[in-house]
């Protein structure tokens, strides 16, 4: 079988799985639904649909062993409607699990209650309120942590859903300003989101230090001179340089230097349940993690149906976070936690590999294009090619990001050349019947183009960045011929 038909084969497993974790939810709550009249024929409808996905699926893997060549692009067409449906049917979930519910739902009841598939589960003062807090959240905080964590001790970490990546920010640093009440300067990696620096030089005025996310030396000797309350890292930066800070060495420097009265807050977007931080840190005296991330990215399976985040600490240690995220109104609607996929890490660990391979596959392409004469590049900035800075410690990750970026000559460096290529190059894969899309965001199914930072002058550059998606062998070649295509000519 060669590798298209391969990763066909991995893509179809994936969706059925899914459909059937889809589906395994709505059983699970099958005896609510049957109290409910109004919601029990679309409940028991999307089960049946789920279902039938699951067989049309295993039918077709079932004869994987004799696929043919000629047969690729008609198994491509299955797995886009297959994504598009099971995308439909993830978010008729949410809408059939929380039509049961209350935002206020009821602890005592005279003759019918307004707990909906809680009764019996609520208790006054504690969870009757869902934007404080909500049981859908809790179920999905425990399996996230247990599915993609890797604690080392008997004690789990413990963690947060939040309503976006950046409300995880929000809630960690409300925490340390509000609740810890920290003194003392905040070190930033000078490649963190922007919007984290935002909040961070907003939060605490003249007390941020920027340091260089690829200077290790340098940032550890800015440690030890400003002896700083908290560092903020991200551990893959969505930058021009796609800067990625050598945090196996880092950690149990900055640990040391910080002690257990420090913090240490990482943004893990962009490398997701590929960097464990427990397997760096120290197990005595550490100074207090919190590890921030977005769930559009991973962790929806390229389903991109809801906003959300996640931060988590470790566990056994006194922690506000709970009622700091009430207190700020960050915590994540139940409809919207609800239409979240359930954690696999098996399939997310799948998800990474594929996206790693093309982006690989991409950045190796367009850097060969950059050394030909007259092009407009002057190379493809990707953390898995030699050329990268930190290749001396990302060339032994088992995922090295989802993006890369384009570092153009100084003759076209300018926002109005890049909006052109990107405009050029949605037109060419228009021109080859090939699907290209020009959008935000990051880890999901098809290749996206983007004019980053465009509005964030005063903190980074604007550059252009490529996500690769979870094409097959084929697909992704197509696209590299594409993008040299475009190059080329441009």
């Amino acid at each position: 079988m060669n590798q298209t038909l391969a990763d066909l084969k991995e893509d179809l497993e994936a969706l059925a799985r899914l459909a059937e974790s889809c589906g395994a939810r709505v059983w699970q709550f099958r005896a609510a639904l049957d109290e409910h009249p109004f919601v029990r024929a679309e409940g028991m409808a999307l089960w049946e649909e789920t279902r039938a996905l699951s067989r049309r699926l295993a039918d077709e893997m079932a004869q994987a062993d004799g696929w043919k060549s000629e047969e690729a692009d008609a198994l491509m067409a299955l797995k886009r409607e297959s994504a598009e449906l099971l995308r439909v049917l993830q978010g008729k979930l949410g809408y059939v699990l929380a039509a049961l519910d209350w935002q206020s739902p009821t602890f005592l009841h005279s003759l019918r209650h307004q707990a909906g598939k809680q009764v019996g589960r609520i208790v006054g003062t504690q969870n009757d309120y869902k934007r404080d807090m909500h049981l859908d959240a809790f179920a999905y905080e425990a399996a996230w942590r247990f599915a993609y964590v890797d604690a080392p001790l008997r004690i789990p970490p413990t963690a947060y859903v939040t309503s976006s990546g950046m409300a995880a920010m929000t809630t960690v640093v409300g925490e340390l300003q509000y609740v810890h009440k920290i003194e003392g300067p905040v070190l930033c990696g000078r490649g963190s989101y922007f919007e984290n620096r935002w909040i961070l030089e907003r939060a605490f005025p003249n007390r941020v230090r920027l340091v260089d996310d690829m200077d290790t030396k340098a940032m550890l000797e800015e440690m030890a001179r400003s002896k700083p309350a908290a560092v903020f890292l991200d551990t893959l930066c969505n930058t021009h340089d796609v800067a990625v800070p050598d945090l196996p060495t880092l950690i149990p420097a900055l640990s040391r230097l910080l002690g257990p009265r420090g913090f240490l807050v990482l943004d893990n977007s962009g490398l997701a349940s590929s960097f464990q931080p427990f397997d760096h840190l120290p197990r005595l005296l550490a100074p207090r993690l919190f590890v921030i991330e977005s769930l559009n990215k991973f962790h929806q399976f390229g389903f991109d149906r809801v906003t959300g985040g996640i931060v988590w600490t470790q566990g056994g240690l006194e922690t506000n976070l709970l009622w700091t995220r009430e207190h700020l109104g960050t915590n994540m609607p139940d409809a919207s936690v609800l239409s979240l996929p359930w954690p696999d890490r098996t399939l997310l660990d799948a998800r990474l590999s594929r996206i790693g391979r093309n982006a690989l596959r991409l950045a190796k392409r367009i850097d060969a294009c950059a050394a030909k004469p007259g092009s407009p590049l002057s190379r493809a900035v990707y953390p898995g090619l030699p050329s990268h800075p930190a290749y001396a410690w990302t060339k032994d990750y088992p995922f090295q990001g989802a993006f890369l970026t384009l570092a153009f000559k100084q003759s076209h460096a300018r926002v109005g050349f890049y909006k052109t290529l990107i405009a050029r190059m949605i037109s060419e894969a228009a021109r080859r019947d090939i699907q290209l899309l020009a959008g935000t965001s990051f880890g999901l199914d098809t290749t996206r183009l983007y004019l980053t930072a465009l509005h964030a002058t005063s903190i980074t550059t604007p550059f252009v960045r490529i996500s690769a998606g979870t094409e097959t062998d084929s697909e992704v070649e197509a696209i590299a011929d594409l993008f040299e295509s475009v190059l080329e000519r441009v």
